[in-house]
């Protein structure tokens, strides 16, 4: 009996470490609108600004796509990934293109690895239309 409470303690006590370790991905953000370049920020949960050289972001495989239902569009291809300590002192990924969105919505699968493990997100963003000039 007491060899079966020990090995529950030890389970119990590894999974609460592994949740402490865990990094996790916030909901995101877009600053962008349909015609103009991607800029969207993605909050990163559990991390040390002091962290972020280890945490590596890209878009995720083929394989991944698939797994969640999206289709990996060549233009996502076109997305840079950097995770970085926003303005106001919050660790978050910072999504770029250099090139215009032309779609109204984007829906694309996020590949984050650190030395502690590694964590497959999707997303769906819906781009705003610039705003017409009044006529």
């Amino acid at each position: 009996m007491r060899h079966t409470r020990l090995m529950l303690l030890t389970v119990f006590s590894t999974l609460l470490a592994t949740n402490a370790l865990a990094l996790g991905l916030g909901s995101i953000r877009t600053y962008s609108e349909v015609n103009q370049p991607f800029a969207a920020e993605v909050e990163l949960l559990d991390v040390n600004p002091d962290e972020l050289d280890t945490v590596k972001v890209n878009l995720a495989s083929e394989s991944e796509f698939r797994r969640t239902g999206s289709e990996r569009y060549h233009f996502l291809t076109k997305l840079r990934f950097k995770p970085q300590v926003s303005p106001s002192g919050r660790p978050v990924i910072r999504i770029t293109s250099h090139a215009p969105v032309r779609e109204p919505y984007l829906d694309f699968v996020v590949e984050v690895e650190w030395p502690k493990g590694r964590l497959v997100k999707a997303y769906v963003v819906v781009l705003g239309l610039p705003a017409q000039a009044n006529r």
